[in-house]
């Protein structure tokens, strides 16, 4: 999950300014941005607030073979405030919700209008993505810096990155979600104190701490991190005689071997398990670059269907031949595998961003390397006319 926002540089700085007087060293040190996050629970409550496993994550992001292409200025992305983004390379890797809309140059969002699924990490930019932070509230108020100065006593190093800009990015990236699990975030920033071990201060001011912390921001909205299998209800199937009702399900499916996600669409009724192992296409093509991969995939989910509801509801007639009928979106309630019941509808699920970004980057993945295999002929993608 990616935790994008924004900082008032420009108000963190003029703090600075006024506590230390001298505009040559009003230059914040950022130690890091620092994320806690919250679970949401079976009965609809949060969980406490806990910290990100800022070790875990490092693991990764510290071991980056290669970064993916960056769409901001360099100038409003600080290291210590902004998580690298790791190049993705298998099936269709898209980063989405990752740069901050506002900050992205007019010239980015003209290529990014007609995107081509590569399948090699490129942004997609249907629309502007949110700013999943909203970080008004973050313009840090620099507790303990009152009357600082920078006079005869030693001055810090200022040997660490530093902008004019009014805002910077901030992003976090968290890679240790549970799958099936929802969450919300909060951030803050960390800075070097600069009144460290300095005597010119005014009484009271904090010279002993190393950092100083800046205040919470407000939670994220809740986002959910979608399992391994996931199903989705998108309609409910026409009756057919002497059978129990059927609901059709979207079945998303994470690969591990191949590392991309495949979707296929099953029918399931009352006492059915929903999704089966079908012969499906990977969004990859051949070590040959000849021909798309397809190998059998596991779609059971594990999740049995209780009851539907739904469908074309015929409507009392409104007089002489006047008969209709009122469609009615499919609802579908499901045992999951630990034993819980949850409540699948069609009005849910269709908008389902997650959802969605998962089945438009499968299919229009799958399309451009239909494309990519017909335009380079029998051959491959090296034949010469």
């Amino acid at each position: 999950m990616a935790i994008t926002g924004v900082l008032d540089y420009k108000t963190l700085r003029d703090n600075y300014l006024t506590a230390l007087k001298r505009p040559e060293v009003a230059f914040p040190h950022f130690k890091q941005l620092e994320v806690e996050r919250q679970a949401k629970q079976s009965d609809g409550t949060w969980t406490e607030w806990t910290p990100m496993d800022l070790d875990a994550n490092r693991r990764v992001l510290d071991n980056l073979p290669e970064e993916d292409e960056e769409w901001t200025p360099e100038n409003v992305r600080l290291s210590a405030l902004v998580a690298p983004l790791p190049f993705l390379k298998r099936g269709h890797g898209f980063w989405q919700g990752v740069h901050v809309a506002h900050m992205v140059p007019k010239e980015k969002y003209e290529v990014a209008k007609a995107p081509v699924a590569t399948g090699e990490g490129m942004p997609i930019f249907d629309e502007p993505p949110p700013r999943a932070v909203e970080t008004a509230s973050m313009a840090m108020d620099t507790p303990g810096m009152e009357g600082g100065g920078y006079g005869a006593g030693p001055v810090e190093s200022m040997d660490f990155q530093k902008t004019d800009v009014d805002e910077v990015m901030i992003r976090a990236l968290d890679f240790t979600v549970d799958q099936d699990m929802t969450y919300r975030f909060r951030v803050r920033i960390v800075v070097y104190n600069p009144n460290r071990g300095r005597e010119d201060v005014s009484p009271g001011v904090d010279t002993k701490s190393v950092e100083i912390f800046g205040p919470w921001s407000e939670p994220t909205e809740e986002v959910s991190m979608p399992s391994d299998v996931a199903t989705y209800t998108i309609a409910k199937d026409l009756p057919v005689p002497k059978k129990l009702d059927q609901v059709k399900f979207e079945v998303t499916c994470w690969t591990p071997d191949d590392g991309v996600t495949v979707v296929r669409q099953f029918s399931a009724a009352p006492g059915e398990i929903i999704g089966e192992v079908q012969s499906t296409n990977l969004p990859i093509l051949d070590s040959a670059g000849k021909k798309i991969q397809t190998r059998r995939i596991n779609f059971n989910s594990h999740q049995l269907v209780l009851d539907v509801m739904g469908g074309d509801i015929q409507i009392p007639p409104l007089g002489p031949g006047l008969v209709g009928r009122f469609p009615v979106p499919a609802v579908a309630l499901i045992v999951r595998r630990d034993g819980t019941v949850v409540v699948h509808s069609q009005a849910h699920d269709i908008k389902d961003p997650v959802r969605k970004d998962i089945v438009d980057n499968y299919v229009s993945t799958v399309k451009e390397l239909e494309k990519k295999k017909s335009a380079a002929g029998p051959g491959g993608e090296n034949a010469v006319p």
